[in-house]
Order: C-alpha cells, then structure tokens, then sequence
C-alpha cells in the first residue's frame, strides 16, 4: 500500500498529537504515559490519519499484553539481556539515506551457539526498536522509513535448531503489522550456503511486499552500496562512517540512560485485555 507524503507544521504535529492524547485518555486499558516521540511514529506511519494510528497503536499494544515473555522484563542490566549484547549486535547507523530512511545492522558477534538463546535476543530487538522509537532521527524530520541489515557471519545449523518457531512467528508478525516502522529495503550480507534454510523458515512468514524487498549480497562483495552510500555504513563493512564499536557503545549509552522508562511495563502494556474490544481493535489489524 502507497501514501503521498504528507507534511504538516509543528503546530500541526502538536495538534494531532493532542488529539491523539486525548483519545488515549479515553482508552483506560492503554498505558497513559505515552511519549510524544512514539505517538508521532503512529501517526507518522499512516500520514497523520488520527483514526488509523489509534487502530494500530491499539493493536500494538494487545499483541504486547499477549506476549508478555518477550515484552514485559526488559531491564538492560539484566544477565539475560547483557548475554544477548555480548552475543549480538543492533546497531542503528548515524545517518539517514538521501531519502530519509534509517539504517540498522544487526550481526552475531559470538559465533558459539551455546550461548544463543532466541527469546532473549528476540526480546532485546523489541528493548533496542521501542529505544529508537522514543529517540530523534538522524534528522530533524522524522523518518520515512527503514533499512535493517541482518549479517549471516557465524550463523550455523546449531543456531537454527534454537530458534523457537512461535517466537519468530510473532517477530515478524508484529514487525509486518503492529511495528510503527515502514521497512523499505532489507538487506542480508555475507550470504552463505545456509541461506537457503534460513528462507524456508522465513520466507512463509513474509507478506509478499516485504519479501519483494529483501536483496541478497555474498561475503566480499560491494553490491550493497548500490543500494546504501559508503557514508552511511561502518568501517567494518567498507564504509567510511566510522566505527561499528563506537556507534554501538554510543546506543548503549542512550539505552541506559532510557533504563527506567523501558524497563517499566506500565508504560508498554495494556492493564486488561477486553477480547470484545472491536471499537478500538479493527479486523484490519488481525
């Protein structure tokens, strides 16, 4: 589905997203201490359509009440979440594309699949995008979208006999449908043979539009920049915007500093679930 841009004035932001408190304070299952920066990203998502951003947010909201394993316990400092960033990395990138979507790499560092538990790394995705959707873009207008990179490097057959289907099912459910995120490229490097398995996992869980947007690129090989300027990537993957290591302690700080307000589940679950809440959960969510 395509959306005409629309762009609206401060003021107008501002307005709509009062409206959109106001609704919210209306909506007494739905946490009320909502900030600004994340009501933005709903509205942004359907181009400041008030009605559609509260369907979705409320859906967002009903899948997190239901899958409390992975949203709810999301303390940065706790072992379970310090494995997982000594096992991986998600690194969002410091600069936007010409087009103003967001970059973001993640890649196994510890290629020892002992250590790989696939809730937890699950769980610390959702802890780092629900930090990126209360933090600034790179510029100063809000994002029109996003460029994952997943890195294969070190993933093997162990790490997939890890994976617990369910989870991954809920993954990409949510990232396709509840995310206020629009995916417009997704990129997976250094492909190895064991691509093919990887894809008979995910490709049944894909809308067709978002599997016509994945590219494909062989270790050693430069065809991502036809897709992403070299400014824009780390040292590590050819790119001259400096260092992966840098860019990752400088998210660990802003992680931190958010610590409290992520960790806290008022602010990120609904306080009941009301199955017969059609009025605000539309069938176009489910």
């Amino acid at each position: 589905m395509s959306f005409k841009k629309v762009i609206l004035s401060e003021n107008e932001m501002d307005e709509k997203v009062a409206e959109f408190r106001k609704w919210i304070k209306e909506q007494p299952q739905l946490p009320q201490n909502i900030e600004k920066m994340l009501l933005l990203r709903y509205l942004k998502t359907y181009n400041f359509n008030l009605e559609r951003a509260q369907k979705l947010i409320a859906y967002s909201f009903d899948i997190r009440a239901k899958n409390q394993h992975i949203f709810t316990d999301r303390d940065p400092e706790s072992p379970a979440l310090q494995n997982v960033l000594n096992v991986c990395e998600i690194v969002p990138m410091s600069k936007a594309t010409s087009d103003n979507y967001k970059v973001c790499i993640l890649r196994l560092i510890d290629y020892d699949s002992r250590n790989f538990v696939f809730n937890d790394v699950v769980k610390a995705f959702f802890t780092f995008a629900d930090l990126r959707l209360v933090s600034p873009d790179p510029n100063p207008e809000l994002a029109d979208g996003e460029i994952p990179i997943f890195d294969m490097k070190g993933l093997s057959i162990w790490h997939l006999f890890k994976i617990n289907f369910a989870t991954l099912k809920l993954y990409f459910k949510y990232v396709q449908e509840a995310h206020p995120v629009r995916v417009q490229q997704c990129h997976i490097v250094n492909c190895t043979p064991l691509l093919s398995r990887v894809m008979s996992l995910v490709r049944p869980l894909l809308k067709p539009e978002v599997a016509a947007r994945l590219q494909f690129h062989s270790p050693n090989s430069d065809t991502i920049f036809k897709f992403i300027p070299r400014d824009i990537l780390p040292e590590e993957y050819g790119g001259t915007a400096g260092s992966i290591v840098d860019m990752k302690e400088h998210w660990f700080k802003k992680l931190l500093a958010k610590r409290d307000y992520l960790r806290n589940d008022s602010n990120w679950i609904i306080s009941k679930i009301d199955d017969n809440n059609n009025n605000i959960i539309d069938n176009e969510f489910e």
